[in-house]
């Protein structure tokens, strides 16, 4: 029997091979380094992570694969390693100063923030079950550590236990239903397991789709498997809170749209009546428990809660549109919400040691700070929909995309859904400008250079998105490796 070997394109593995390479590169170099020279470490993963987003441009307009079809390159896998390279950068960028004031500025964040990304990556660029649960994996034990990165505090320490513990169990669930998948079809291969689904279904393939969104359901923190999000949200470090309400959501929807809008688009059948149930509680249930909330990181932990349920709609939907809809969104949610933690984070840090994100924090800091309050206020007035904001086209195009479909009650449910939100985003806006602010609060010191590039970028993009979204996104549709 003649053995050969797959035709393997390195080039299309560099923008990943460079995220790793510098997370490794840089968690050699923190042994060496003294306390106050972590900046180094910083300075080279940012570095590392716009290289990758420079590679990952010139790659754009190619759809192949290699490794077989174990890591593919097609605009799907792109535009999301260009959200979670973003969303990386964007991470390191406002965490330097915060982690200097909050006394936690140990070295091993930037390579563990790197490893993360690098799993995201993997995730988003495979058609293979066992590789994407590899890249989920990777993800996890970075985030894990991360969310426990204040050690000396409590509520850290429990944020990590909590989703580690919780996270090992929704893992089971993924592979569980990984083994079911493979035991009724024979593969992990998505190419492979779409034409085996234009017959019967087996149950056994039902119950493995199942197991797996229960499992990614987890990472996405859609209800009932949210239970985590607000505990770790609050208890991590603000820019760890951050990066995890954009990153891993997006690399696990990335998963779920390549698996249920592709591989397994044959199931969409007898599945829409789940992700129907679970879109509509998750978006409901997210936003009647943020208007409860006292905290700003609780309630935007519900918030995103909240906003699983909208892009879930393109799960119920099914179909590459709704798909490039969904994607579409998540790039606009990561530009809002990580612009929304860079001002908590802002805040947070004017504290030094001691915790300011109650919501009563916030009380006056427009009249204090006039620019911070406004620059908030418009990611806020996004994250509720408002245009001309990159929350607005996010919605806009998602329940288009929807009612093209004929699906209007589920669009009807999610646009109530969105009223209801307005309140609790308003809520901080009204807090900031028209509560007077506490007899000891002071100003907020200028933000570090880094971090008030990062602010410029994100109010930008947030407008940009929001008036000339064709720029940044392909409206025809974001292609898949074999499907388009």
């Amino acid at each position: 029997m003649e053995f050969s070997f797959p035709d393997i394109d390195f080039s299309l593995l560099m923008p990943s091979f460079v995220v790793a390479g510098t997370a490794f590169l840089t968690m050699l170099l923190v042994p060496f380094l003294r306390r106050r020279h972590h900046d180094l470490v910083a300075h080279l993963s940012w570095i590392g992570l716009v290289v990758a987003m420079y590679l990952t441009g010139r790659l754009i307009g190619s759809d192949s694969a290699t490794f077989g079809t174990m890591f593919l390159a097609d605009s799907f896998s792109h535009f999301f390693n260009g959200i979670f390279l973003m969303a990386s950068i964007l991470t390191v960028f406002m965490s330097m100063d915060y982690l200097k004031k909050k006394e936690i500025d140990y070295g091993e964040f930037y390579p563990l923030v790197l490893f993360a990304t690098f799993g995201m990556m993997v995730m988003a660029s495979s058609a293979n079950l066992v590789i994407i649960f590899l890249g989920l994996e990777i993800m996890s034990m970075a985030l894990y550590v991360l969310a426990g990165l204040a050690r000396r505090q409590l509520r850290s320490t429990e944020a990590a236990i909590k989703y580690f513990l919780l996270g090992a169990f929704a893992s089971g669930f993924t592979v569980f239903g990984i083994a079911f998948v493979y035991g009724a079809t024979g593969s992990f291969d998505m190419l492979v397991i779409a034409g085996m689904l234009s017959g019967s279904i087996s149950p056994y393939l039902l119950i493995g789709g199942a197991l797996i969104i229960v499992g990614l359901g987890f990472k996405v923190a859609a209800v009932p498997f949210h239970m985590w999000a607000p505990d770790v949200y609050e208890g991590a470090p603000s820019p760890v809170t951050g990066f995890m309400s954009v990153g891993p959501k997006a690399a696990a929807f990335a998963a779920l749209l390549r698996i249920f809008s592709f591989g397994f688009a044959g199931l969409h059948g007898d599945l829409e009546t789940l992700f129907w149930i679970l879109a509509v509680a998750t978006m409901t249930i997210g936003n009647i428990m943020a208007l409860r909330q006292g905290n700003i990181k609780r309630m935007l932990a519900f918030s995103s809660i909240a906003h699983a349920g909208y892009i879930m709609i393109a799960l119920v939907v099914g179909g590459s549109e709704t798909a490039s809809a969904a994607a579409l969104y998540l790039l606009c949610y990561a530009v809002t919400n990580l612009g929304a933690f860079m001002i908590i984070t802002l805040v947070d840090s004017s504290s030094g040691t001691k915790d300011r994100t109650s919501l009563d924090s916030y009380a006056g800091l427009a009249r204090l700070n006039p620019i911070v309050g406004v620059v908030l206020t418009l990611f806020l007035i996004s994250l509720a929909g408002f245009p001309p904001t990159a929350g607005f086209i996010a919605k806009f195009v998602l329940f288009k995309a929807a009612l093209a479909q004929g699906f209007y009650i589920i669009v009807v449910i999610a646009v109530l859904n969105s009223l209801v939100s307005v309140y609790y985003y308003l809520r901080v806006v009204v807090k900031m400008f028209m509560h007077e602010p506490a007899e000891q609060a002071k100003a907020l010191p200028l933000p570090a250079p880094l971090l008030m590039t990062a602010l410029i970028f994100a109010v930008i993009a947030l407008f940009a998105l929001g008036i000339y979204p064709q720029g940044w996104f392909p409206f025809d549709g974001l292609t898949l490796y074999a499907l388009n």
